[in-house]
């Protein structure tokens, strides 16, 4: 019995024993309480029977007492998973136990044991919804099938491994085709893909996330061959074999006689020829009705020839196709079967591809790596899933395993076309009960200035379902953070993926909550029905798949419209919902959700267009060089494209760490350089409130310029793994709001400006101008070893005992969609990464980190987190002055030489002073405070206090002289 994090839901079936009268009441309540674990599941029972003395016993399913309760309330509790038997029991007058009715009770559980949440690109960790002129799109398929394979058969049974990429070093392999929306002539190709998310999920060995198998490689090989068969012969490249017999065909009244060419394969497929001795040509396939075939009959040499246009007896989606275009028999008739099985034979052809052995290939497969390439590369990329993105069970909820890797830089560098995914951790043969299973799914964020405004969010985690028999268990996941279109009709589609849901197993569901929040919709979509949700099927908008199978075997992939006719399930402006999901008989593991609701965004739009780069002539392209130290200096230009004032609008524009910021101006609204915005610092323009163009949306309501100068930092010049570069982009901390939809926006969009050529005339182009920084010869000249092996360097102080620091305090000092470790080259099972959601440690004292830019495997960064502890304070002496006096600076000794002295006015004044000198124009009792600390932004907390005594002045002493 599991105990991972559980969920206990009940379910009842009744049946009630005769027996009730009228004037006896009954009624029973069962409750669904929130448990740790399944050994903490619990029933609930209140009964009353006219006021006798009652007792409920609960049996379980092997007829064995499980619990007596004498006395209400009758609760069980520590119950497993299973059916229960409760009988309901009043003491009669004699003294013995009635049993008045008996109730059957299953306890199934949900285990949540990853919770969903939010996943957030590493380009833009902290941005949960996608608002986007676009949508998400969904690709997958299986890499494993039924040996068997048929439309309505479970992966109980024997599974085989698919293999469609013609690679002798992969085991398993399959395809599926990545295309975009056409969506108000939106061009595919056009489109700019914001963020990929790959994963994979199946059932293979129950105890190791990693194994060893040894199997026969296989590829596949083009076959285009003309082909001769005689009786008893083989096909080549398939499982038919030819048996030629000689049968009247008619009857003792009207004898047909004639050669029968039987085609018969393993699988019990046959197909049959007739050649009559009168010359006509018959074929069928299988057993339905003969067809006549158009032929012409030669006879030369004691031999008939019939020749036709070819027939085709078997095709196998991306496999062989066999045609029949010639049979040859024996001219004679009447003759004996043995002539005309020695004088028949048939000509085809053979085409398309065969499986051809390469030899014996060994894998030690892992279930969080697996293989990606697109169509327009010939080697695979290896991708690895962190330990904890997303379980890996063994032994326990059925040891369905499902993983999870970003892959935005691959998918953004290939584009739309056919992807393969091979090498996933799976095992062939038979996988008992709940089988062996294993497929991927691909989901995609995109956008297209033609395309409708949508808010897409992506959920993730692991919820394993399981179910004994009884009524349905259910789980919920509520979804916010969108904003529905302020007004008309709200569109809404739903992606998800889960593993293990049987084609023919029902009861498994999901449903969304009505906007009123009063009841539940099903859903389905055009391959499943509302109640048999998870059926192996992978339906993703019709999308070319290799193989594609109607029957996937465990694989659930899904994108579908939810229906939504006057706004009942999301309405107008709404931000959140629930879906809630369960089963009633079979058994799956949900793991990824993606969803797009139609929004509305007001439309700011900023083009950063760079005017000059000191030292260069010329046009200013991608990959125009610079030198370290050169200034460059841009124009922004702000606009407003939508339909409405944007209130409050401002933009920040993250300095990058190859350049120092030197001067801003602008002509509406002020602009600052904020040194403390950002992991760089970031130049912030508070525009104000941008107007709706009265001279139309390409009317520029506002210009910033401003200029930077290229790094001379050594480190970051001088590491040779790495080509340093200047490109100024960002904008995800700009924000504003819509002054009639009251809609904020989050993250203005800024791009380099649009496309003037080619087949995406007027997209914008999102990608800022990438300028490369020339920086050998100034490393030679300037730089020495110890300045260039320098890393950076990060001070973080009295950060507390349970602390942590995001990825954010450190990641703009590194090209956008660095990924940050705590070793590099990466070590399988050793290195850690740090994420969004795993912040760098917080430990005290100095640790090395690697930050590696996306796409590389080479390049990468040194730097250093130090983290101080300062809660020492300094030793003082009280002090006392005569009013007016001169004094002196308040002395203090701070406990480490090194350490500044810092002093308040009060206990609990915020701001430290330097070197003060307390006045003496009053007299009395003051009391000040002293800290000590490495600087100001690294003080000790703890103050100690110095008392100033400042005295009165004596009163003056008269003298008095007389005579």
């Amino acid at each position: 019995m599991d105990t991972f994090f559980s969920r206990i839901v009940l379910f009842l079936f009744f049946g009630l024993l005769s027996g009730f009268v009228s004037a006896q009441t009954y009624s029973e309540t069962l409750t669904n309480p929130t448990c740790a674990s399944c050994s903490d599941g619990r029933i609930d029972v209140d009964w009353n029977y006219g006021g006798r003395t009652l007792r409920v016993r609960l049996y379980n399913s092997d007829g064995n007492l499980v619990h007596t309760e004498n006395y209400a309330p009758y609760n069980f509790t520590g119950l497993g998973v299973g059916t229960y038997t409760i009988y309901y029991q009043f003491r009669k007058k004699n003294g013995t136990w009635k049993t008045h009715a008996t109730q059957s009770v299953s306890l199934t559980f949900a285990t949540v044991t990853v919770p969903f949440e939010q996943r957030t690109s590493q380009n833009t960790p902290t941005q949960k919804i996608y608002s986007v002129k676009g949508d998400f799109t969904m690709i997958g398929n299986t890499n494993l099938t039924l040996e068997n394979y048929s439309n309505n058969g479970n992966n109980s049974g024997d599974m085989v491994y698919v293999d469609v990429d013609s690679d002798p070093n992969t085991l398993n392999s399959s395809s599926a085709t990545l295309d975009f929306s056409t969506e108000n002539d939106a061009k595919p190709q056009c489109s700019n893909i914001v963020y990929a998310g790959l994963y994979w999920t199946g059932r293979s060995s129950t105890t190791n996330n990693i194994f060893t198998i040894s199997k026969m490689g296989t590829v596949l090989q083009a076959v285009d061959e003309d082909f001769i068969v005689e009786n008893n012969d083989d096909v080549p490249y398939s499982d038919f074999s030819l048996f030629v017999h000689y049968y009247n065909l008619g009857n003792y009244y009207n004898p047909i006689y004639g050669v029968v060419y039987d085609f018969e394969s393993f699988d019990g497929t046959d197909v049959s020829f007739l050649f009559l001795d009168d010359n006509r040509v018959f074929y069928r396939i299988g057993y339905g009705n003969y067809t006549q075939v158009s032929s012409n009959v030669a006879t030369v040499s004691g031999f008939k020839t019939a020749t036709f246009d070819p027939i085709s007896i078997y095709s196998e989606s991306g496999g062989i196709i066999l045609t029949i275009d010639e049979l040859k028999r024996g001219s004679s008739t009447y003759s004996n079967t043995s002539y005309y099985e020695n004088t028949s034979e048939v000509s085809g052809n053979t085409s398309g591809f065969t499986s051809v052995e390469t030899g014996v290939v060994t894998k030690t497969y892992n279930k969080r790596e697996i293989y990606i390439k697109h169509s327009g590369e010939s080697a695979y990329q290896k991708i690895t899933a962190r330990a904890d993105d997303i379980h890996y069970p063994t032994n326990s909820e059925s040891s369905i395993f499902a993983a999870y890797a970003e892959v935005t830089d691959y998918v953004q560098e290939h584009g739309i076309g056919e992807y393969f995914v091979a090498d996933m951790a799976l095992l062939e043969g038979d996988g008992g009960g709940t089988g062996y299973s294993g497929g991927w799914g691909l989901v995609v964020v995109y956008e297209n200035s033609k395309m409708k405004w949508r808010d897409v969010t992506l959920f993730d985690g692991y919820a394993y379902v399981q179910h004994l028999g009884g009524a349905s268990t259910s789980y919920e996941l509520p979804i916010s953070g969108f904003k529905a279109v302020q007004s008309g009709d709200v569109n809404v589609k739903l992606g998800l993926m889960a593993s293990e849901g049987d084609v023919n197993i029902a009861g498994d569901f999901i449903e969304i909550q009505n906007a009123a929040q009063t009841n539940w919709a099903r859903l389905n979509h055009d391959d499943n029905n509302t109640a048999n949700f998870f059926n192996s099927s992978i339906s993703t908008g019709g999308n070319s798949r290799n193989p594609n199978l109607v029957n996937n075997t465990g694989v659930d992939i899904s994108m579908f419209d939810v229906p939504n006719s006057g706004n009942v399930n999301i309405a107008n402006s709404q931000t959140t919902t629930k879906f809630r999901y369960g089963t009633s008989q079979d058994t799956y593991a949900i793991f990824a959700l993606a969803m797009a609701v139609d929004a509305y965004v007001p439309e700011a739009e900023a083009t950063n267009i760079i005017t000059h780069i000191e030292g260069v002539t010329g046009e200013i392209v991608d990959g125009t060089i610079v030198e370290p130290g050169k200034t460059i200096s841009y124009k922004m230009e702000i606009r407003n494209r939508g339909t409405e004032v944007v209130n409050d609008a401002r933009l920040v524009l993250p300095i990058p760490y190859t350049t120092e910021y030197v001067s801003s101006s602008v002509n509406v609204g002020a602009v600052t350089y904020d040194v403390a915005e950002g992991a760089t610092g970031s130049i912030v323009w508070e525009i104000g409130n941008l107007p709706v163009p009265s001279e139309g949306p390409d009317q520029i309501l506002g210009t910033l310029t401003y200029t930077v100068k290229v790094t001379e930092d050594c480190s970051i010049l001088g590491n040779s793994n790495c080509d340093p570069s200047v490109a100024v982009g960002g904008g995800g901390g700009s924000t504003g709001t819509g002054a009639t939809s009251g809609t904020t926006i989050s993250g203005f969009s800024i791009i380099q400006g649009y496309e003037t050529d080619g087949d995406c005339v007027g997209e914008p182009i999102v990608t800022p101008v990438k300028i490369i920084i020339d920086a050998e010869d100034y490393v030679a000249a300037n730089c020495t070893v110890e300045e260039i092996n320098s890393d950076q360097e990060f001070f973080f102080c009295n950060l507390g005992p349970s602390a942590s620091i995001p990825i954010t305090e450190v990641s703009g000092n590194f090209p956008s969609g660095s990924r940050f470790y705590d070793n590099y080259p990466i070590v399988e099972g050793v290195t850690e990464e740090f994420t969004i959601s795993n912040e760098f440690l917080a430990d005290i004292g100095t640790t090395t980190y690697y930050a590696v830019p996306p796409g590389y495997t080479t390049c990468y960064y040194t730097f250093k987190i130090t983290v101080k502890d300062v809660s020492s304070i300094p030793t003082v002496n009280d002090v006392t002055y005569c009013k007016d006096a001169t004094a002196n600076v308040i002395q203090a000794t701070p406990s480490d030489p090194s350490y500044e002295l810092y002093y308040y006015m009060t206990e609990t004044d915020d701001t430290p002073l330097i070197n003060f000198i307390p006045p003496t124009d009053r007299a009395g009792v003051a009391t000040y405070y002293v800290a000590e600390g490495e600087s100001a932004t690294c003080l000790s907390p703890n103050r100690v206090p110095v008392v100033v005594t400042v005295n009165p002045q004596p009163s003056p002493i008269g003298i008095f002289f007389s005579n």
